[in-house]
């Protein structure tokens, strides 16, 4: 386990999220920069966005699966990395996360 994915389980847990989804989230991060093949302090909006064009269009993922994911990097972003430029790029309304 990286040390991003180690502080962000903490960050988590601290906040008790659910174990199910303490294991979702980390996931979906670590998906998200396998994806870039770089860690996910490195990416920006731009490569959120894109990777979200690429569950859409070629993965073909539900919206529940995106929308999970979308919440797993705004926590990240937010929380973990304290960045806040993440809320002016969710490509949809629709996205239901619960406040970090």
């Amino acid at each position: 386990m990286t040390t991003l994915q180690e502080r962000m389980t903490s960050d988590l847990r601290v906040r008790n999220y659910s174990p199910k989804t303490i294991d979702a989230y980390v996931r979906q991060v670590a998906q998200f920069a396998k994806y870039y093949g770089r860690s996910p302090a490195d990416l920006g909006p731009e490569q959120i966005r894109g990777f979200q064009v690429h569950l859409v269009e070629e993965r073909g993922v539900s919206w529940s699966t995106l929308n999970n994911t979308v919440c797993a990097l705004r926590f990240c972003y937010w929380v973990t990395l304290r960045r806040d430029w993440i809320v002016d790029y969710s490509a949809h309304q629709r996205y239901r996360c619960a406040h970090p």
